[in-house]
């Protein structure tokens, strides 16, 4: 009994289309790393640089491709990861480097809606914070 990869015959497919093929190496270089894994874990993510290249193979693949691609069934781990990265790579999403609690503070300090609508004591006695 033979086994169908349908997410390995759409890789295929994909790579027998001109277009398909070219767009798809595109983000794949800008999203994830060569070994495999998320360019957002290193320093090669440039996340517009990603997701202006998955928005453009979206955008000009025509959905024959990249619906197979997208919605192929799959049962095994290293098949599933594959496709999530296909959906959505981490570099298209994830910064390298998580903000702490206190750059988000700072931020929020800078920002003048934040500031002022936030339940963050900035200078107020926490009577006056609560009454917030």
């Amino acid at each position: 009994m033979t086994t169908v990869n349908r997410c390995l015959d759409a890789a295929k497919a994909c790579n027998v289309d001109e277009t398909c093929q070219k767009l798809r190496t595109e983000y794949v270089s800008a999203c994830i790393t060569p070994g495999g894994k998320a360019a957002a874990a290193t320093a090669t993510c440039n996340r517009a640089r990603c997701s202006k290249a998955l928005r453009k193979f979206f955008d000009r693949v025509p959905p024959d491709f990249t619906h197979e691609l997208l919605f192929c069934p799959c049962t095994a781990a290293a098949c599933a990861e594959r496709r999530r990265q296909t959906i959505v790579p981490g570099c298209s999403y994830e910064d390298r480097d998580k903000p702490s609690c206190l750059a988000q503070l700072r931020v929020c300090k800078a920002d003048y809606v934040c500031s002022t609508a936030s339940l963050i004591p900035l200078n107020r006695s926490e009577s006056q914070t609560m009454l917030l």
